[in-house]
């Protein structure tokens, strides 16, 4: 667990490699309820606010909004990232992920998306290499696929 969470904040935003279940998991317990909060605020609570009252407050509500916005979609990504990253532990391009959260838009393939998303989610992780990389479970430095490529004494 402690693994997992060195390697959520080491690998922030990237989209290489691979991700575990256990560090995918952390991530959407920790931006899910980040979005919410911040969606919830922005839509329900700031409405309430500053632009009945005119003048000069209606600048300080866009600049609220704005960081809303910015906050959202910085979350947005990150999340993006590590779940592309997760179908990379399962030897899946990210545009698979990409194709099923769009599907997820589509109103009789929403329930479909949204079910092969949490089943790609628990699926067990290939094992060793693959495409998109070593196993980030293992503890030892996967052997070059070249031997040729080393030096004779390290061969």
């Amino acid at each position: 667990m402690i693994e997992a969470v060195k390697t959520l904040l080491g690998k922030y935003g990237g989209f290489e490699g691979r991700a575990t279940r256990t560090e995918l998991l952390i991530a959407k317990l920790v931006f899910t309820p980040v979005l919410t909060a911040l969606l919830w605020f922005r839509f329900y609570v700031s409405e309430l606010t500053l632009w009945e009252q005119g003048g000069i407050f209606w600048i300080a509500d866009t600049l609220i909004w704005a960081a809303q916005w910015a906050i959202i979609l910085a979350v947005g990504y990150l999340s993006l990232s590590y779940s592309v990253r997760r179908f990379h532990d399962i030897n899946l391009s990210g545009g698979n992920y990409v194709a099923l959260a769009l599907g997820c838009m589509i109103p009789l393939a929403r329930y479909l998306s949204l079910a092969s998303i949490l089943i790609f989610y628990v699926l067990p992780p290939s094992e060793g290499a693959n495409d998109y990389g070593p196993n980030p479970r293992s503890k030892c430095p996967q052997p070059p696929d070249d031997l040729q490529s080393l030096p004779a004494a390290e061969r």
